[in-house]
């Protein structure tokens, strides 16, 4: 008989049987068996096959939260801390696995490598969705026109001067000592962008040949830490201003030129040349001495 009731003779002991008749899962089999009549030996027969039942379903529900601790733990957090009867937990989670679209294995071994070498930051149907449309010709020669439009002198010494403007504006607006060597710094990459002198260095005749003395000067006073005036940090700006309006007239030409070649293959020329971007003036402080001797401050443009 115990054999009977227990389909795991090694892993329960009698003691076991009668500590699971505490678990409502088991008592209430056992006690449903029991009130069908007066306790004859048959229905004290079916009481013993409710505690079995009541056991093994216990186990099968333990190895069942088991399982969605591991894999889905929200699942188990819904029977644990919300009280959801785990079968329909289990439904629910086997309803919502089958609804999940197949993944080709070959598909998510190369979205997990671009993942893992930080090559691709976005979802699984996104790296789907980027395949699909690298595979479009449209797509293609889109891609191989930017990629020449990318590579002409042009455009990269456009795009050095316009990173280097940006620095000028955002070093200016600092007022501090770091603040004026990045504006220098910025200024110089303006006028020779192929220099190989590197913030924080002195420049000197081999690093920034194509700067002009005067400006070297500055840059080498500035880094001993001496301030750029009010006046001086205006003219930075200003002659910056003039740097970057020169570069942008001059890339015109090839945005044109690659315009009607995206024109001629069908192509939206929005996607292969970059416009050059429009800057408001730059309000800083300039210093203006009165007659009386005061000090006082005119922002550029009033």
């Amino acid at each position: 008989m115990v054999g009977f009731l227990n389909p795991y003779p090694k892993a329960q002991g009698f003691g076991d049987r009668m500590r699971g008749l505490l678990d409502p899962e088991v008592a209430l089999p056992v006690a449903g068996a029991l009130l069908g009549n007066q306790g004859n030996a048959a229905n004290f027969g079916n009481a013993l096959m409710g505690l079995g039942q009541g056991l093994g379903d216990r186990k099968k529900r333990n190895q069942t939260l088991e399982y969605l601790r591991q894999h889905a733990p929200e699942y188990a957090e819904m029977v644990e801390a919300g009280g959801a009867p785990i079968g329909e937990v289990w439904g629910a989670y086997m309803k919502a696995r089958q609804a999940e679209p197949t993944k080709p294995t070959a598909a998510i071994q190369e979205y997990e490598y671009a993942r893992n070498n930080g090559a691709f930051n976005g979802s699984f149907t996104d790296w789907q969705t980027k395949g699909i449309r690298e595979q479009d010709p449209t797509f293609k020669r889109e891609q191989d026109l930017r990629k020449e439009y990318g590579a002409t002198p042009e455009y990269k010494r456009y795009d050095d001067v316009r990173a280097a403007y940006e620095r000028v504006r955002s070093s200016a607006s600092m007022d501090s000592g770091a603040g004026d060597i990045g504006t220098i710094f910025g200024y110089m990459k303006m006028l020779d962008p192929g220099s190989v002198v590197r913030e924080g260095e002195f420049a000197t005749a081999q690093n920034s040949s194509g700067i002009p003395d005067r400006i070297r000067n500055i840059y080498n006073a500035a880094m001993n830490g001496e301030r750029l005036t009010p006046e001086q940090r205006a003219e930075f700006v200003r002659v910056s201003d003039a740097l970057y309006e020169n570069e942008a007239r001059r890339i015109e030409g090839v945005n044109s030129r690659y315009s009607d070649i995206a024109g001629e293959y069908q192509l939206d020329p929005g996607r292969i040349v970059q416009q050059p971007g429009k800057y408001q003036p730059l309000a800083l402080g300039q210093s203006r001495t009165s007659e009386d001797g005061r000090v006082t401050i005119k922002r550029i443009g009033d």
